[in-house]
């Protein structure tokens, strides 16, 4: 259930007994909301999950775009054709020559190093 942020403020202001922002401004609530908002995505991400379609660059390495904070799935190419998830490892034992293959416009399947974002 969604609440609005002027809501939370209000409540705030009211748990404060601050109802006319003499202590603290409204805008002073705004950030410190935003902050804490901030602070639950990066420890949860899939509390703000966005949904958007990227350009790949050539080769087998990507980089997320500006602002994400971590890849949650790759469901299909813009064709609609699906991606699947797969191991490196795996991919490793399937196709040893998987990183040098030719170029194909359709992704198949991708791989998730997570501690490239370290």
């Amino acid at each position: 259930m969604a609440t609005a942020v002027d809501t939370l403020i209000n409540d705030v202001e009211e748990l404060l007994s601050d109802t006319a922002n003499t202590r603290w401004a409204a805008a002073e609530h705004l950030a410190n909301l935003n902050e804490g908002m901030r602070a639950l995505v990066e420890l949860n991400p899939l509390v703000n999950v966005v949904k958007t379609s990227i350009t790949l660059a050539a080769g087998v390495e990507q980089t997320m775009p500006a602002g994400a904070i971590e890849l949650i799935s790759i469901d299909r190419n813009a064709s609609g054709a699906p991606v699947n998830r797969v191991d490196k490892g795996d991919m490793d034992i399937i196709n040893p020559a998987w990183m040098s293959a030719t170029a194909s416009a359709t992704v198949k399947e991708y791989m998730y190093d997570q501690s490239a974002e370290d």
